[in-house]
């Protein structure tokens, strides 16, 4: 509304720079820089830079998220737009959270940053608060070409979202995945208990987005998972198996129904919930294994027996 855009208008400025200036994390504190116009490198800590331009996709996040490990340098001279966070913040949080959906990227459509990517995969739900306290907890981390992310069989305790460089997937010494910028990896061993089930490497150097263990269940495993009675009508049932892979048994789902996951432990439906709606589909986990018998008649049972060994999932 008009206030609420008049709240904004007087907590916003434009600020002009000249050539060859560089703007730390530490202007960003306060608030938030986007480029109106020129150009601008983005630089991290290892040295790596991208170019931004004015009017690309990439211009329309925010050069500097409060990080000190990164730096940026005007390529020309810039105008750039800074903006208050705290009447933001107000103001998300004083309407309702479907005003403000982030709206969907097309797979066809060209990204130019991992959080593009990264929030594809059916991270559109989540309002606006959600999205940035998880993007708040992500931890950087440079990584080398050649360095091992984790191994087969370790025990998981991170989530990892691919910044800038690429990885490989492996599980018994075979590559079955690789990873570029905006993939996401790590999850199935924080949500299923289970140790690794495969092993990530870098194949080059690049930065890994880090969530530990508790930051994914808060930010994003609950968020994600929805738990269910059993009474949503026209269901469609899914009994889990903890041989096989639900990346595989999704490979051609219902995309109008909602999935309910039954049977197995508690971990190993939320596990399958989990991926289902980072698929975008409409998914839920039976919160009673003992009222599977209970589910509605019209939902149609399921019993998926695709072989382990055709799995991709990503550690």
């Amino acid at each position: 509304d008009w206030a609420s855009l008049a709240t904004l208008a007087r907590h916003a400025r434009l600020v002009r720079i000249a050539a060859r200036r560089q703007l730390s994390a530490d202007a960003a504190r306060r608030g938030r820089y986007y480029l109106h116009r020129g150009i601008v490198r983005a630089i991290d800590s290892a040295g790596a830079g991208v170019e931004i331009a004015a009017g690309s996709l990439r211009a329309r996040l925010a050069l500097l998220e409060d990080r000190s490990d990164c730096r940026i340098e005007t390529l020309s001279a810039c105008t750039l737009l800074w903006v208050d966070s705290a009447p933001i913040a107000f103001l998300l949080e004083a309407h309702p959270d479907e005003h403000y959906a982030v709206k969907h990227i097309g797979p066809g459509e060209p990204t130019s940053s991992w959080q593009e990517r990264f929030l594809e995969r059916g991270l559109e739900a989540l309002a606006p608060r959600q999205l940035k306290a998880l993007f708040d907890a992500l931890r950087p981390r440079t990584v080398a070409a050649g360095e091992a992310v984790f191994e087969e069989g370790e025990p998981g305790r991170e989530f990892y979202v691919v910044a800038s460089g690429d990885a490989v997937v492996s599980r018994r010494g075979r590559i079955i995945a690789r990873l570029i910028a905006g993939d996401a990896f790590g999850e199935d061993a924080l949500i299923s208990g289970r140790d690794r089930n495969a092993a990530v490497h870098m194949r080059s150097g690049g930065r890994l987005m880090v969530l530990s263990e508790h930051a994914f269940h808060a930010h994003l495993a609950r968020p994600l998972v929805r738990w269910s009675d059993g009474s949503e009508r026209d269901a469609v049932s899914f009994r889990v198996d903890a041989s096989n892979d639900p990346r595989v048994a999704l490979a051609a789902p219902s995309p109008e129904a909602t999935h309910l996951f039954v049977g197995g432990d508690r971990r190993l439906r939320a596990w399958w919930t989990f991926v289902a709606a980072r698929r975008g589909l409409a998914a839920a986990a039976l919160a009673d294994a003992g009222q599977a018998g209970t589910v509605r008649p019209e939902a149609q049972a399921r019993k998926l027996s695709m072989a382990s060994e055709r799995s991709t999932d990503k550690g």
